[in-house]
């Protein structure tokens, strides 16, 4: 047991060596992947980082491996037989690629903590430690003033300014509130007019009002065609009914919404064809 100690302290000295000397000692990187599953960062790095990180490592063997659900992490191995894998989800081709540096660039003989002590550099300032009153003698020293203090009565004049201040504030925020809801609803309002107009134009006079005319109506239809009289049907019933002014004219509105719908889909096959591409 001794023995094999000695050896894998030499193969971490050797390790240090190799990776010291210019001799990479990342020997293989293993990639998993999935050609139509996971997530698409990995199958991007491999179509735009790797060759690159293989032009620039020619001695580092890349093992790709095909999986139908890949691991979410890339391996390496190196020349002592150690392996060291890096969690890769949620990372970018990027950031996969910074990762297969770091592989490159240690040689997985001591572990180097990621945090904020390693990342940051303590560098000696020459101003010396920062403190609040660094730049104090440069800026004009400005006295705290007290807030106000409201611990007395106020007099008849000063109830009247502020009352009279408020008032003119809250009635500019009104009229603001107005100004805005007016410019939102004028459309719609004269939406609503064009819409009474056309009712008024089109639909009233076309209302059956006189039942008693209807009725004539009908039986003379019956005598020209000699038909014999029969019950009534639910068109002939609706002319005897009392007209519903919700339901009366909505055949005639879908009938106009439906004109304007086919107006704009013309114009907008015109358009289109205005908008092609010259052959």
């Amino acid at each position: 047991m001794m023995l094999s100690l000695r050896k894998k302290r030499k193969k971490l000295r050797v390790a240090k060596k190799m990776s010291r000397n210019g001799t990479l000692a990342l020997k293989k990187l293993i990639i998993s992947y999935s050609p139509s599953k996971g997530s698409p960062n990995v199958r991007q790095f491999l179509a735009t980082h790797l060759p690159l990180f293989k032009s620039k490592y020619p001695t580092v063997a890349v093992d790709i491996r095909p999986r139908f659900w890949p691991e979410n992490a890339i391996t390496g191995v190196y020349q002592d037989g150690s392996e060291l894998a890096l969690n890769v989800k949620s990372l970018s081709s990027m950031g996969i690629f910074v990762r297969c540096n770091r592989l490159v660039n240690t040689a997985n003989d001591f572990d180097l903590p990621f945090n904020g002590a390693h990342v940051h550099l303590n560098r000696r300032s020459v101003q010396g430690t920062w403190n609040p009153w660094l730049w104090n003698g440069e800026v004009k020293h400005k006295e705290r003033v007290e807030p106000a203090a409201w611990d007395r009565k106020l007099s008849e004049q000063e109830w009247d300014f502020y009352v009279d201040r408020y008032a003119t504030q809250m009635q500019l925020e009104a009229e603001a509130v107005e100004t805005k809801v007016a410019a939102k609803t004028a459309l719609s309002k004269q939406n609503t007019e064009e819409v009474k107009r056309r009712w008024m134009e089109h639909i009233t006079p076309k209302m059956q009002t006189d039942l008693e005319q209807n009725l004539t109506d009908v039986k003379n239809d019956y005598k020209k065609k000699g038909k014999k009289l029969s019950p009534v049907t639910s068109a002939e019933y609706k002319l005897f009914a009392v007209p519903q002014m919700t339901t009366l004219g909505q055949d005639a509105v879908h009938a106009m919404r439906r004109h304007e719908k086919d107006q704009m889909e013309t114009w907008w096959l015109k358009r289109k064809e205005q908008l092609k591409a010259p052959e």
